[in-house]
């Protein structure tokens, strides 16, 4: 997954955060490429997680601070790819720890285009005009 400026929410501190966490997926997806050993695998997987949890927290934070009325459907998006890593991890571990790195770049590149695209600039554009 790579930042695009037309991932670009306008909302500065946003924009920050989600370049960082660009960035920290990536770098953990070249660890586990490089990696075939299954547990230091799995614990490259939940850093994934942790990053993504972290950004959430930070982003439904501002929502919740700024009444956005569509927080729980935002939430469920943000719960929906912290589910969909957990079943990559489980078929993982039921394959034998025999595990293809496209298949996770996969899933979170599918959901963060459709979610950055769609439900990101669409709270950025109630924030924008909650500040405005």
């Amino acid at each position: 997954m790579f930042w695009k400026d037309d991932m670009a929410t306008g909302v500065e501190e946003l924009d920050l955060k989600l370049k960082e966490l660009v960035t920290e997926i990536n770098a953990i997806m070249r660890n586990i490429t490089a990696s075939r050993n299954p547990s230091l695998m799995m614990k490259r997987i939940q850093e994934i997680k942790d990053c993504c949890i972290e950004y959430f927290s930070y982003q439904e934070t501002m929502m919740i601070i700024s009444n956005y009325p569509q927080y729980y459907q935002h939430k469920h998006s943000h719960e929906q790819l912290i589910d969909k890593i957990d079943v990559v991890t489980n078929e993982y571990m039921a394959s034998a720890y025999s595990f293809s790195t496209s298949q996770l770049e996969n899933v979170i590149n599918e959901w963060f285009v459709k979610h950055v695209f769609l439900d990101d600039k669409m709270f950025a554009d109630f924030y924008k005009k909650r500040k405005g």
